[in-house]
């Protein structure tokens, strides 16, 4: 085999590799109460679901739809749709983008209250249960502020003429489109965060060492150190700041490194490589997690690449 067909089969073993992991788990659970709850509840339901990038926001929107394609009775019935908020919302872009995302060829024609009355009546037709609303932060990220509120209006409409539990999805600042409706804050008063993992939380940085074994066994490929092992999962964790997304970005540049230099081990050296082409540029010296001056830290300061972990 080539390196760059060995190379390819790690990187797609990588991808697919889902980890259920304590926190992810509960997003899951509470998706699925929001999914069968629904059948017998006359009021709907929200949950806002926040993480900074890199959480497995992504990932948990993959498994929403793959939990579609599950219980879905028959080719018509849609319980769950998936909608990415646009990067300008107003009532009708989110309307069309509803409309489009449940299959209506008409989804780009008509006024906004035409193409609401159509998103409700599909989705009381296609047994809808659950919308997801991904990228909310679009919304949040919006200038105008009555805009804002007026999409807020929406959406409580839109779930209480539809009678479908409304899942929302984003970054941390998502929470403030919540802030422009108190109705619509009451409904989604159930939240959950995919933060980062916590190194100065025992039970949970055990946590992020068995998602590190995991994606050892996955790669199929020997690491020295290993991965998980005490002092590499810290400094592992400080490349990745405890966030599963950097983490594979950092483990898949590794690899690059290694299969390269046709070396059957991924090395320190290969690490500090790909922290710093994949991660941060600026990663040399002590500010390099995998270099022998590294101070064990978070990597959050003035310029530094998670600096805006927290903000998002």
């Amino acid at each position: 085999m080539s390196n760059q067909q060995s190379l390819k089969d790690c990187i797609e073993r990588i991808d697919r590799l889902v980890v259920i992991h304590p926190r992810f788990r509960k997003a899951l659970d509470r998706i699925e109460g929001c999914l069968f709850e629904n059948v017998n509840l006359a009021t709907p339901r929200g949950l806002l679901i926040v993480g900074p990038s890199g959480s497995g926001k992504s990932t948990l929107r993959n498994q929403v739809i793959a939990m579609q394609r599950r219980i879905a009775a028959t080719e018509r019935e849609k319980p769950i749709v998936c909608v990415s908020v646009p990067s300008i919302p107003t009532i009708k872009s989110l309307a069309n983008t509803v409309l489009c995302s449940m299959g209506d060829p008409l989804w780009h024609k008509g006024t906004a209250p035409q193409l609401t009355h159509r998103a409700v009546t599909l989705l009381r037709g296609l047994a809808m249960r659950i919308v997801l609303l991904d990228e909310m932060q679009h919304l949040a990220d919006s200038s105008r502020y009555r805009g804002i509120s007026r999409v807020a209006d929406w959406i409580k409409e839109v779930m209480d003429q539809a009678t479908a539990n409304f899942v929302l999805l984003g970054l941390p600042r998502a929470e403030e489109v919540l802030k422009v409706n108190e109705q619509l804050r009451r409904r989604f008063a159930a939240k959950v965060e995919l933060s980062r993992f916590d190194i100065n939380d025992p039970d949970d940085f055990l946590d992020f060492r068995h998602l590190l074994a995991a994606f050892e066994r996955t790669m199929q490929f020997k690491a020295d150190p290993r991965l998980s092992d005490g002092e590499m999962a810290e400094r592992i964790y400080y490349a990745s700041d405890g966030l599963p997304g950097y983490l594979k970005e950092l483990l898949i540049g590794a690899l690059r490194q290694a299969i390269n230099e046709d070396i059957g081990t991924i090395r320190l050296s290969h690490l500090a490589t790909a922290f710093r082409e994949e991660i941060w540029a600026g990663g040399v010296g002590d500010k390099n997690p995998f270099g022998r001056t590294f101070k064990f830290r978070r990597l959050d300061g003035n310029g530094e690449p998670f600096s805006c972990a927290t903000l998002n």
